[in-house]
C-alpha cells in the first residue's frame, strides 16, 4: 500500500481498523474509510493514528458491547492517502492535478471561454511531496536500503568546487556528477541514472521531488528529476551585510533597442548601467524560432500536396477546416491510413514528412535547452556581481501580468506578436526569482517595492508625466523639461527609494 498523504479533511464511513507498529516499534492503528462521491464514485482512503492514548479512546468511542461499530460515520482531520483494495495504486499526483484544474476553471471563468482537456502528448508528471515540514535534505544522499521513498548515490562536493576554479572542464563536471537515484512510486521502485547539475544547499530541507518525462520531439522523450528544498537562511553573513553595503535600484523589463535586448536598467551608488542580453543567447532563440518556421512551412508543403490525394473513406472531420489543419491532424491521418490504407501512396508521403519533421523538432529543442541554460548561467553570473557589490538592492514587486510590457521597436512601431517573443526570450521573471535566491544566500537584502508611478514620477523634480506615448523609449517631464530614458527614471526612483528607507532606519 502507498505511503503518500495529503492533508484535509475526510467525512466517511469506518470500513476496517488494522494495529500495527512503525520500523521503530511505536504503535498505532490503521483507519480505512468509505467516502461517497457523485461525481468521481465511492473512494476509500487510509490514514493513521498514532499515541496510545489517543487510540484507546478512539477505540473506546467505537466499541459498544466488545464489538466495532463498522459502517460508523466519521469526521477526520488530518493526512489520508486514497488506496485501492484490489491493486494498492493511488493518486500520487492528486494535490498537483487539483491545483492545476481549479486555476483553470476559475481562469476560465474569468474570460468567458469553455473549459476543455487536451489530449495525451506524451508528456509525464510524477510529484511526491514531503509532509510534515520535509526532510532534511542529506537524508536521501545515503546508500541506506531503508531510505526507500527516493534514495540518491552521493558524491563528492569538490567536483562543483574544482569546476568553479577552472580545474574540471563542464563536460567533465557532469561526467563525475552522475550518479544513481531510486525513487518509490505507488510502491513500485525506480531505479535510474541522472546528473546532479548542482549541489543540494547543506542544512537544505527536502519540500518535494517530481520526476517528468518531457517530449523532446516526435519520437524522443527527456527524463528529469527535480528537487525543490528551503534553505534557512545564512546567519553568517547578517541580511543588508554585503561586503560593499551600497544600495540600487533595478529596473527589470524587455526593450529592443538597436537590435540588442535590453531587460533591465540598474541605478545606485555605483552608478548606472544597461542590461543587456548577450548577442549568443539572442541568435540561438532566433534560431530556435526559424526551425519553427521550417517546420510549419514544412506542414503547409505538405497538406498542399495532401488534398489531391486523400482517399474518399477518410473521416470528415479529418478534413474539416483543411486550411487550419496542424502537425497533431496530420499524425491522425497517418494512424487511420496506416489500418485503413497501409498500401495508399498518401501513407508514404505522411510517413516521409513525418521523419523530415522530427528532425527539426528534435534539432530546436536541443537548441532550446541550450539557450535557456546560457540565459541562466547570465543571469545567475549577473546575480552573484550585484550581490558581491550592493548590501541593498529595491525592486518593484511584480505580478506576472505586470511584466507584459509593450516592446519598443527600432522603427517606433509596436507588434504585439514580436513583443511576446521577446518577453519569451527575456524571461525577466526568472532573472528577478535568481536575484533573490542569490541574495538571500549571499546576505545581499532585496527589497520590493510598490510598482506604481515608478516610471511615471520624475526623478528631477517629482512631477507625475503623463506621457504622449507610452511605448516610446525617451519621455519629456512637463513639469521641469528634462528628457530622460523611462527605465532609468523608474531604476534612479527605485534606488531613491532604498536610499530614504535605509536613512529612516538609522535616524
Amino acid at each position: 500500500m502507498a505511503n503518500h498523504f495529503n492533508k484535509g479533511v475526510v467525512f466517511g464511513k469506518l470500513a476496517g481498523l488494522e494495529r500495527k507498529k512503525s520500523e521503530g516499534g511505536k504503535p498505532y492503528i490503521q483507519i480505512y474509510l468509505e467516502c461517497p462521491n457523485d461525481l468521481h464514485g465511492d473512494a476509500k482512503v487510509y490514514g493513521r493514528m498514532w499515541g496510545e492514548d489517543r487510540v484507546n479512546a478512539f477505540m473506546a468511542g467505537l466499541n459498544r458491547d466488545g464489538k466495532l461499530l463498522m459502517g460508523t460515520g466519521l469526521r477526520l482531520e488530518g493526512f489520508f492517502s486514497q488506496y485501492d483494495a484490489e491493486d494498492g495504486l493511488y493518486w500520487a499526483n492528486a494535490a498537483h492535478l487539483k491545483d492545476k484544474f481549479m486555476n483553470a476553471y476559475f481562469s476560465s471563468l474569468r474570460h468567458g471561454r469553455k473549459l476543455h482537456f487536451h489530449a495525451f502528448d506524451g508528456n509525464l508528471r510524477f510529484e511526491h511531496v514531503f509532509t510534515s515540514g520535509g526532510i532534511p535534505a542529506e537524508k536521501i544522499f545515503t546508500d541506506n536500503p531503508r531510505q526507500k521513498r527516493i534514495r540518491i548515490t552521493p558524491i563528492s562536493r569538490d567536483i562543483y568546487q574544482d569546476r568553479q576554479r577552472g580545474i574540471i572542464s563542464q563536460r567533465e563536471m557532469k561526467r563525475k556528477a552522475r550518479t544513481e537515484a531510486l525513487i518509490t512510486l505507488a510502491g513500485l521502485q525506480m531505479r535510474f541514472r541522472t546528473i546532479l547539475h548542482r549541489p543540494v544547499p547543506e542544512g537544505s530541507i527536502l519540500k518535494k521531488a517530481v520526476i517528468k518525462r518531457i517530449r523532446t520531439g516526435r519520437y524522443n522523450y527527456r527524463w528529469t528529476l527535480s528537487l525543490t528544498v528551503e534553505v534557512p537562511p545564512d546567519d553568517s553573513m547578517p541580511a543588508g551585510q554585503a561586503p560593499a553595503g551600497k544600495t540600487a535600484g533595478l529596473d527589470v523589463g524587455y526593450r529592443m533597442i538597436d537590435g540588442r535586448l535590453r531587460v533591465g536598467y540598474l541605478a545606485g551608488d555605483a552608478g548606472q548601467m544597461e542590461i543587456y542580453l548577450p548577442g549568443r543567447i539572442m541568435e540561438r532563440f532566433i534560431h530556435v524560432q526559424e526551425l519553427q518556421q521550417k517546420s510549419d512551412a514544412l506542414l503547409e508543403e505538405m497538406k498542399a500536396r495532401l488534398v489531391e490525394m486523400l482517399p474518399e473513406g477518410l473521416p470528415a472531420e479529418l478534413k474539416a477546416n483543411w486550411h487550419m489543419a496542424r502537425h497533431g491532424r496530420l499524425r491522425k491521418i497517418i494512424r487511420w491510413l496506416a489500418d485503413n490504407s497501409p498500401e495508399h501512396i498518401a501513407l508514404r508521403e505522411l510517413r516521409k514528412w513525418e521523419r523530415q519533421d522530427a528532425a527539426i523538432q528534435n534539432e530546436k529543442e536541443g537548441l532550446r535547452r541550450r539557450a535557456i541554460r546560457q540565459r541562466q548561467w547570465f543571469y545567475y553570473n549577473l546575480a552573484h556581481r550585484l550581490a558581491g557589490e550592493y548590501g541593498t538592492l529595491v525592486i518593484e514587486s511584480l505580478k506576472p501580468g505586470d511584466l507584459q510590457r509593450k516592446t519598443q521597436l527600432d522603427d517606433d512601431r509596436t507588434l504585439p506578436r514580436r513583443a511576446s517573443f521577446y518577453r519569451g526570450i527575456a524571461a525577466v521573471g526568472a532573472l528577478l526569482d535568481i536575484i533573490q535566491d542569490v541574495g538571500r544566500r549571499k546576505g545581499m537584502t532585496v527589497h520590493k517595492v510598490d510598482p506604481a508611478y515608478t516610471t511615471l514620477t520624475c526623478h528631477v523634480c517629482g512631477h507625475v508625466v503623463e506621457p504622449v506615448d507610452r511605448a516610446s523609449l525617451l519621455w519629456c517631464c512637463d513639469g521641469c523639461g528634462s528628457e530622460w530614458d523611462q527605465d532609468y527614471n523608474a531604476a534612479y526612483n527605485l534606488y531613491m527609494s532604498g536610499r530614504e528607507s535605509k536613512e529612516a532606519k538609522v535616524a
